[in-house]
């Protein structure tokens, strides 16, 4: 392997971690900021509810995320759950 392709292949990489991380921390900022407010200000109802859903999906969030971004991690549960790679053999006997 080159190390132009090395080089580009790690900032690939660097990209990716950096989507995860950013999307991972989005969601936490959502959430983080409305109970902030909710402390000060009186906000509406569905506000509030929005606000406990996003605290729910800060904790499964992450999951999704990986799943959908992270390639490495994808083909793992897929070959777990045996959806990838799946080899079928046959055996003939003719006498």
């Amino acid at each position: 392997m080159s190390m132009i392709s090395w080089k580009s292949r790690r900032q690939d990489l660097s990209f990716q971690i950096l989507i995860q991380s950013a999307m991972i921390c989005s969601v936490n900022m959502v959430a983080a900021i409305t109970f902030v407010l909710m402390n000060f200000v009186k906000l509406p109802i569905i506000i509030i509810i929005i606000a406990h859903k996003t605290w729910q999906l800060i904790h499964a969030f992450p999951v999704f995320i990986y799943l959908v971004v992270n390639k490495t991690i994808r083909n793992g549960l897929l070959r777990k759950l045996r959806l990838k790679n799946r080899v079928s053999s046959m055996a003939s006997y003719n006498p």
